[in-house]
């Protein structure tokens, strides 16, 4: 008797595990989909604000009615409300027509109003106000992301936004090495070319030192400038293209050829040696060779561009200008025509998606499987 009751307690066991262990796969399983559910339920049931406060035909319960109407303009109402019992101190042409006898629980208090004609016509002029702002139609724009690696660890990335009604461009020297026979001003990234829209171009702007960089060897400082120091007598710009740029014709550049310099300085005024524009030297360096004795920066500089024939205070056409920038890629020169390297887009990070086809914990498979182990056990047990 007592081994029936083993072998009852023992099967009771084992189904109780395997009951327990497909109910907690089940649960995961239901609560996955009942948060997909909800994601996709949210904010279906918005409905606050379709009352649009025009009240027409006789209301005699005017207790619930303590509609409050503080410096509205032209609201209109249209009925048999009448506020017999109200002093409208204040208002100019309040026109009230209608018979509501319980006018003391009507609490309308029209206090400052200017022109509130109840005609049935709802105008809210403060909801109307910035219609006619563009900037509405589109959000603000990300930023976009241009870099290029060569295989012998040559490197470069630029970083383009929009800020203050200018095009930012935050260019790195991001090289871990260089081509065999390079000189170490070879490895100075001097330019930066790219393509804007038509009708679009350079007019100007400015370029400090970037984020956690500084400059190297300028000769005509008596310290060595940092994050945020005006470089602008350094770099130029250009709106003609140049050697090496393919049809980019939109660049910035610390080279001389066909470069307009952002500030153009007396002689003897220069931050290292020339005058204005000195290229290769003032371009960015990451340290991959000794840089000697030349003027270098490392390793960022920002530049903000003031670009014409544009409204860049406009987010959809600052959508538009990134957009073709981005399509158009762009080119970075190293040295004075020692390479030039093509960009590559940065995809953009994956986007977190949940799964369709929810994964047990590793404690449900666990619990099944010893269900299944004891369930194994029991029926060799029973044959032999």
């Amino acid at each position: 008797m007592s081994k029936k009751i083993t072998k009852i307690i023992s099967c009771l066991s084992v189904l109780l595990i395997l009951g327990w262990g497909f109910c907690a796969y089940a649960k995961s399983n239901s609560s996955d989909e009942t948060g997909q559910t909800d994601t996709n339920n949210s904010g279906d049931h918005d409905n606050s604000g379709d009352n649009g406060g025009s009240h027409s035909g006789g209301n005699d319960d005017s207790d619930d009615d303590s509609d409050s109407h503080e410096g509205d303009s032209d609201n209109h109402h249209d009925g048999d409300s009448s506020d017999s019992d109200h002093d409208n101190s204040g208002d100019s042409d309040d026109s009230h027509s209608g018979g509501n006898d319980d006018s003391d629980d009507d609490s309308d208090s029209h206090e400052g109003d200017s022109d509130n004609h109840h005609d049935g016509d709802s105008n809210d002029d403060e909801e109307d106000e910035g219609d006619d702002d563009s900037s509405q139609c589109c959000p603000e724009p990300s930023p976009i992301k241009l870099t290029f690696k060569g295989s012998s660890g040559l490197g470069a990335k630029a970083q383009l936004s929009i800020g203050n009604d200018q095009l930012v461009i935050e260019l790195v020297n991001t090289s871990l090495g260089v081509p065999s026979g390079f000189s170490n001003s070879d490895q100075l990234l001097t330019s930066f070319a790219f393509s804007l829209p038509a009708g679009t171009a350079i007019s100007g702007g400015s370029v400090v030192i970037g984020k956690e960089s500084y400059s190297v060897n300028f000769s005509e400082v008596q310290v060595q400038l940092g994050t945020g120091d005006d470089v602008s007598t350094e770099w130029g710009y250009g709106n003609s293209g140049n050697t090496g740029f393919g049809s980019h014709l939109n660049f910035i550049s610390s080279m001389t050829s066909h470069t307009t310099p952002f500030l153009n300085i007396p002689p003897g005024t220069n931050l290292d040696k020339s005058v204005n524009l000195g290229g290769p030297e003032g371009g960015l360096t990451n340290g991959v060779l000794p840089i000697g004795g030349i003027g270098a920066i490392y390793n960022s500089i920002t530049s903000y561009l003031t670009i014409s024939g544009i409204d860049l205070s406009d987010n959809c056409d600052t959508a538009s200008l990134l957009s073709y920038v981005k399509e158009n890629g762009a080119i970075f020169e190293f040295g004075s025509d020692a390479y030039f390297g093509d960009s590559q887009i940065l995809p953009p990070p994956p986007e977190d998606s949940e799964s369709t086809n929810p994964v047990p914990e590793p404690s449900t498979f666990l619990l099944i499987a010893a269900g299944f182990l004891g369930l194994i056990g029991f029926l060799k047990k029973k044959k032999s």
